[in-house]
């Protein structure tokens, strides 16, 4: 099992993020269930997937704060260069930006396979996962490309 240490050096996701989409997708599996086991109607779909959209919105405005946050640093900090400030941006937009994107794309594929009633179709499996295998795919990545961190050492071997 991974330590925390381990998973924020390797996804650089931070507890709060981690919140954020947990508590999403834990309020996501409670409307669920309230809207077919206990047979409430009037959780409309929208609802159903409204705490996943404002999770992905939640996300973003935090990584948007966190980059506002490192660039206004810069002009305060004399140590902080303007190079060495926008390659932080870029390098923090390419480790969030995917991981976002790829939640935002599953959710709204999974939001539209329930609208057209395709749940137990082979669709859902071939459309709406392909974010996933994405996701999965450039942690995967992640992991095997990083050079040291907190003493684990991942060789990539050719």
């Amino acid at each position: 099992m991974l330590s925390f240490n381990e998973f924020h050096s390797w996804f650089s996701i931070r507890p709060i993020e981690l919140l954020f989409i947990l508590s999403g997708w834990l309020i996501y599996s409670i409307l669920i269930v309230l809207r077919y086991d206990w047979n409430i109607s009037s959780i409309t779909y929208f609802h159903l997937f409204l705490p996943l959209f404002l999770t992905n919105a939640i996300h973003l405005y935090f990584i948007l704060i966190v980059l506002l946050r490192i660039w206004f640093e810069q002009k305060h900090r004399t140590s902080l260069t303007a190079t060495y400030t926008c390659r932080l941006i870029i390098h923090k937009l390419f480790l969030h930006i995917p991981l976002i994107i790829c939640l935002m794309i599953f959710n709204y594929l999974l939001y539209k396979a329930y609208l057209d009633r395709q749940i137990s179709s082979i669709n859902l499996y071939i459309h709406c996962l392909i974010p996933l295998y994405l996701l999965t795919g450039w942690m995967f990545l992640k992991i095997f490309l990083c050079k040291k961190q907190n003493n684990i050492t991942v060789v990539v071997q050719s």
